[in-house]
């Protein structure tokens, strides 16, 4: 009896987006939809000796301390199934890595993003005003894990002369943050917020939410649409009541 069989072949890619249970893997000039291997949910733990006197077997099965082993950054080894999916078997080790410890499990770190060259803040100029102890707790958080800093100021049409900001501007430009100046409605800094972003991986990060909420035409969202046309992220008006954005759930 001839039995056939298939030897899968092993890729290196990199994750730029995750839902629940799929990551989509760039490799090359594809694009791949992955799950992942169910060994990696475990943290596998070998021996400590030298490599050459003990033969590498698992010792013992350990939870992981992550709360999803993948990020969005990861650079992964995957296996293709030759179906238009894939399957990842392995994170490659990463250079640096944006986390915080999840606030509902102890002990348990949730990695946000990997291998990145810039962390963003991005504020609003006005409406609403911008919350500096925020950006400093972003600033610190980002210095702590030894990543650079950038930040955006957006909306800069709605400031009306106030130059208050200027001068708060001022301070972050002192102590060595390049800080850039936009507005989506104008098109004040977009050339430049674009080309400050060319080659290098950036992650945005602003209040809670700000990623799915948006004040049209001067939000975060219709920022990066500016910056990126045809990127079609969709938009909403912010609420007169709480001056702030209404969900959209586009991510």
């Amino acid at each position: 009896m001839h039995t056939s069989t298939h030897a899968y072949q092993n890729l290196i890619g990199i994750v730029y987006k995750k839902t629940i249970g799929n990551y989509v893997v760039h490799a090359g000039e594809r694009v791949i939809t992955c799950a992942i291997s169910p060994r990696l949910r475990k943290e596998l733990i070998y021996p400590i000796a030298d490599p050459g006197s003990l033969s590498h077997i698992v010792r013992s099965v350990g939870d992981i301390k992550t709360v999803d082993p993948v990020a969005v950054g990861d650079e992964v080894s995957f296996i293709d199934t030759q179906d238009g999916s894939g399957m990842i078997v392995e994170v490659l080790p990463r250079r640096n890595r944006l986390a915080r410890m999840n606030p509902g499990i102890k002990k348990i770190e949730q990695v946000v993003v990997a291998n990145l060259d810039q962390v963003v803040p991005i504020f609003a100029a006005a409406q609403p005003e911008p919350k500096w102890n925020l950006l400093d707790r972003y600033l610190v958080s980002a210095e702590s894990l030894g990543l650079a800093s950038m930040i955006c100021i957006t909306k800069l049409d709605l400031l009306e002369g106030d130059m208050r900001l200027l001068t708060e501007v001022e301070t972050y430009r002192k102590v060595g943050y390049p800080v850039i100046l936009t507005s989506a409605a104008t098109g004040l800094g977009i050339n430049e917020f674009r080309v400050a972003l060319q080659e290098r991986v950036s992650v945005f990060i602003g209040k809670s939410g700000w990623a799915r909420v948006a004040a049209e035409p001067q939000s975060p969202i219709s920022l990066l649409n500016a910056i990126q046309p045809g990127l079609g992220l969709r938009v909403n008006q912010v609420s007169q009541a709480t001056e702030k954005g209404k969900h959209t759930n586009v991510f």
